[in-house]
C-alpha cells in the first residue's frame, strides 16, 4: 500500500491542539502527517505574498500518538496562510481547527478555514474537537463534489469502528436512487456500518437543503459531517455552497468537505 499524506495546518492555537489530539485518536498505518506552520509575512494582497518553504525544527514539536501509527515531518513557510494551505495540491487530506489563536486569528486559520472551504484544494477536514470519530453524517446528493468527500473518507483505514448515515434530500433536483447507490457503493467496502436515510421536501420554487441537515445534525450529534463544497444546480451558492459553511458553524465535532 502506498503512503498517503496529510498535511496538518498547525498555528500553535487551542484549536489546532484539539485538531491534533482529533488526529492521534484515530489509527492511521502508513500515513504520513506533515506539520505546516506558516509565518505570516504581513497583510500584502493575497496575490503578491510570496511562499519560502524548508525544513522546520520547532521549539514545540508535533508527536503523534503511539497508538495513531503515522510519521511526523515538520515545516515551515512564510507568507500568507490562506495562499500557503491554498497551494497544497499533493496530499490525500488537508487539516485545519476551525479557529486561530487569539487576536491574530484573521491572519491564521479563524479566516483561512472560510476561504479554504470554498474551494478546496483537496479534501479539507476541519475539526471543531477531539471527540472520537464513532458516527459519521454523509450528505451526498450525487454530485462530483460530494463524491470527492465520500471517496476521500472512504480511504481512511480507521472506518470499520465507524456507523456511517448517508443523508440524501428529495428537493426535486436529486436523483435519489442514484445518489445513494453511488455513496453506499464507495463507503460499504471501508467495513463501516452504512444506513441511507431520505429527507423529503416540499414543492417549494425555492428550498433550503440546510434545515433537514442542521435539524439531522442536531437529532443524530454526528462526530463528522461529510459533504461536498457545490450542488447540482445553477443554484449552487444559494442551495449549497452555503450549506458547506453552514455545517461548519454548526458541527460541534469535525467536518470533511471536497471540490470535484
Amino acid at each position: 500500500m502506498a503512503t498517503r499524506r496529510i498535511v496538518f495546518g498547525d498555528d500553535e492555537s487551542q484549536h489546532a491542539d484539539g485538531a491534533w489530539s482529533w488526529l492521534c485518536r484515530n489509527h492511521w498505518p502508513q500515513w504520513t502527517v506533515d506539520v505546516l506552520r506558516v509565518a505570516p509575512s504581513g497583510v500584502a494582497p493575497v496575490a503578491d505574498e510570496d511562499q519560502v518553504w524548508r525544513d522546520d525544527a520547532p521549539t514545540r514539536p508535533r508527536v503523534a500518538a503511539p497508538a495513531s501509527g503515522f510519521d511526523v515531518r515538520h515545516r515551515q513557510s512564510v507568507g500568507d496562510p490562506r495562499v500557503v494551505l491554498g497551494a497544497v495540491t499533493d496530499a490525500d487530506l488537508l487539516v485545519v481547527g476551525t479557529r486561530g489563536r487569539g487576536l491574530l486569528k484573521a491572519m491564521h486559520l479563524g479566516s483561512t478555514s472560510e476561504w479554504l472551504l470554498q474551494a478546496p484544494p483537496v479534501p479539507l477536514l476541519l475539526i471543531a474537537s477531539d471527540r472520537p470519530c464513532r458516527r459519521i453524517l454523509v450528505c451526498a446528493d450525487g454530485s462530483e463534489h460530494s463524491m470527492a468527500a465520500i471517496t476521500a473518507m472512504a480511504r481512511w483505514p480507521w472506518l470499520p469502528a465507524t456507523e456511517i448515515e448517508v443523508l440524501t434530500i428529495d428537493d426535486g433536483r436529486v436523483d435519489v436512487p442514484a445518489a445513494v447507490r453511488a455513496a453506499v457503493e464507495v463507503l460499504e467496502p471501508s467495513g463501516a456500518a452504512v444506513t441511507a436515510r431520505l429527507a423529503p421536501l416540499g414543492d417549494e420554487l425555492f428550498v433550503n437543503v440546510r434545515t433537514p441537515i442542521l435539524e439531522r445534525m442536531q437529532d443524530l450529534e454526528p462526530d463528522l459531517v461529510v459533504a461536498g463544497t457545490r450542488g447540482l444546480t445553477g443554484l449552487e451558492r444559494l442551495r449549497v455552497g452555503s450549506v458547506a459553511t453552514a455545517i461548519v458553524r454548526h458541527s460541534p465535532a469535525a467536518t470533511l468537505l471536497a471540490s470535484g
